[in-house]
């Protein structure tokens, strides 16, 4: 005699609602276990190197998840996200949520750690950097790392507001339109922020990078010595901008990034705030299709906004 095998027949006849419930029913969240880490990090004192290592191959781990948890982030659990992930690629989703953190966070060092974090940024959030530098709302030093960004694609008009930086305080220090930070006599961080990373782009561009030695521009250094380094920067680094195609080419970048930084041009442009048009000229040369496109739309304002824009660009 055959055992009765009614409860299998139940169990199969439960089998579609056991499997809609899976489904429906809430599992782990992504990236919680990445969340407990970091903020079991920051209760404490100290961090040894090799915690800050573990978070890092955590967070490369779990790019997405990563990027997704940022904006849920302490500005103190940021900075040290941000110190654990320094140099990830500029193709990395977390190197995108981590200059959008730097453009929305009002604390300027989480920013700062922000924005310097990243090897390079990606191309579609230059608009939005040539704004932030432009901005006298902003702390120095992160207008100063915004600069830095501009100059590491090519943005070679981006320099003269650099430069602006680097002689503030000097007998060289001048009013413009785009210098328009507080002249309170503390420039050391910001002229330090451009100091180091201009002298690591320029090992970058340079084809005997060994041979290049270390910068003599020294931020707290007489406003003699200050204006001569700065002039001798300027010399080198240049050249090397001018002749980079890595730096100066959109073709290098994805399709979505160029057309996300054309639509990010034309929306400035259309924008035709002074403001706006001054961040433009910041972008050149990448943004110079886009402007010739528009000083040969019908559209008067767009045509007219494309015409002030070379007015305004920095010297």
């Amino acid at each position: 005699m055959r055992p009765w095998l009614g409860w299998q027949q139940d169990y199969a006849d439960s089998m579609p609602l056991l499997l809609l419930l899976f489904q429906v029913l809430p599992g782990p969240v992504a990236g919680e276990d990445l969340r407990e880490q970091i903020n079991g990090l920051a209760q404490l004192q100290e961090l040894d190197p090799e915690q800050l290592n573990e978070l890092q191959r955590a967070c490369q781990q779990q790019p997405v998840a990563t990027a997704k948890l940022l904006p849920r982030l302490s500005c103190h659990e940021l900075y040290l996200v941000s110190s654990a992930i320094a140099g990830c690629d500029f193709d990395s989703p977390i190197t995108d949520a981590l200059v959008g953190e730097a453009l929305r966070r009002p604390q300027p060092t989480t920013a700062l750690a922000c924005l310097l974090a990243p090897r390079r940024v990606p191309l579609a959030r230059l608009p939005d950097l040539a704004k932030m530098a432009l901005n006298p709302n902003h702390d120095l030093a992160l207008r100063s790392a915004a600069l830095v960004r501009l100059l590491e694609h090519g943005c070679v008009s981006a320099w003269p507001v650099a430069r602006s930086v680097l002689l503030s305080g000097t007998a060289r220090d001048r009013i413009t339109p785009w210098a328009t930070w507080e002249r309170s006599g503390k420039y050391e961080l910001p002229k330090r922020i451009l100091k180091v990373e201009i002298e690591a782009l320029i090992r970058h561009l340079s084809p005997h990078p060994d041979s290049i030695s270390s910068l003599a521009f020294e931020p707290n250094g007489s406003w003699q010595a200050q204006v001569a380094a700065c002039t001798q920067l300027e010399s080198r680094l240049l050249p090397l901008l001018s002749s980079a195609r890595d730096t100066a080419d959109l073709s290098t970048h994805s399709r979505q990034q160029q057309e996300s930084f054309q639509r990010a041009v034309g929306l400035l442009l259309r924008a035709g705030d002074h403001d706006s048009l001054q961040a433009v000229t910041l972008l050149l040369p990448h943004a110079l299709p886009t402007m010739m496109a528009a000083l040969a739309n019908r559209e008067l304002k767009l045509s007219s906004a494309a015409r002030r824009c070379t007015k305004l660009k920095p010297q």
